[in-house]
C-alpha cells in the first residue's frame, strides 16, 4: 500500500507515470500529516481505505515507511541511471519484489524463505515432528519454505493442504508421505474442532463435533 500524492504537482507527475492506472485525484482520502512536508506536498489514500485514513488522522496509530524495498546496496538516482548500482533482478516487477520481501535475498533467486530457514534453524527444539514447526493459515507462500522444515497450511475448515518437501525425512524415505499428511489432519482438525467449541461456548452457541 502506498500514499499517493493529491497537490495539484505533485499528482501531475504521479498522473503521468501512471497514465490509465492513476487513481483520480478528487477521489483520493486526504491525510492530515503531523509535521507538513518539507517540498509543500499533500498525501492522500485510495478512496477504498476510510478505517486507515482515519487511523491515520484521528487515531494517529498508523504511520508510512517510504522509500524502503529490497535493494543489494544503497543507492542514488545517479548511480541508478549510469548502470553503476548493483540491482535485484526483475526490480519494478511486483510480484517478483515481494517474493524478495520473503526470502530476503535481494541479489539472486533464492529457494528458501527467511521464515523458512529459521525454522530449519529452531526445528531441533520441536519434540513432536508429526507436526511442522511452520504452520500458515492463509495458504503457502514463499516465507515459510524452508530446507528441511515444510509449511503446513491450514483452511478455514482446519483441513491441511499442500506439502512443499517432508518435514519428517523418515515419511519420504519409506514412500509414504500421505501417512504423514494424514496424522497432521487428524491432529489439527482436532484442535480447531476444539478452538470452536471453545470459542462459541463463550457465545452460548453448540458446535456440533465431526
Amino acid at each position: 500500500m502506498a500514499d499517493v500524492p493529491i497537490d495539484d504537482a505533485t499528482y501531475s507527475v504521479y498522473a503521468t507515470a501512471r497514465g490509465p492506472i492513476a487513481l483520480a485525484q478528487s477521489s483520493l482520502l486526504p491525510l492530515n500529516l503531523v509535521t507538513p512536508d518539507p517540498q509543500g506536498r499533500s498525501f492522500g489514500l485510495h478512496p477504498n481505505m476510510p478505517e486507515l485514513q482515519a487511523l491515520f488522522n484521528n487515531d494517529r496509530k498508523l504511520a508510512f515507511m517510504a522509500n524502503v524495498g529490497t535493494l543489494v546496496e544503497p543507492t542514488t538516482a545517479a548511480k541508478y541511471l549510469n548502470g553503476t548500482a548493483k540491482l535485484p533482478p526483475q526490480l519494478f516487477s511486483h510480484a517478483d519484489q515481494q517474493v524478495e520481501w520473503q526470502n530476503s535475498v535481494s541479489d539472486r533467486p533464492s529457494e528458501t524463505g527467511w521464515g523458512g530457514r529459521l525454522a530449519d534453524l529452531l526445528n531441533s527444539f520441536n519434540s513432536n515432528n508429526e507436526i511442522s514447526m511452520s504452520i500458515t493459515l492463509n495458504g503457502q507462500n514463499s516465507f515459510q519454505v524452508g530446507r528441511t522444515v515444510s509449511q503446513y497450511a491450514v483452511g478455514t475448515g482446519g483441513e491441511g493442504f499442500g506439502l512443499l518437501r517432508g518435514f519428517h525425512p523418515e515419511a519420504h524415505r519409506d514412500g509414504q508421505p500421505g501417512r504423514l499428511l494424514d496424522t497432521c489432519n487428524v491432529r489439527m482438525n482436532r484442535d480447531h474442532v476444539g478452538l470452536r467449541r471453545s470459542r462459541d461456548a463463550g457465545n452460548g452457541n453448540i458446535v456440533k463435533e465431526t
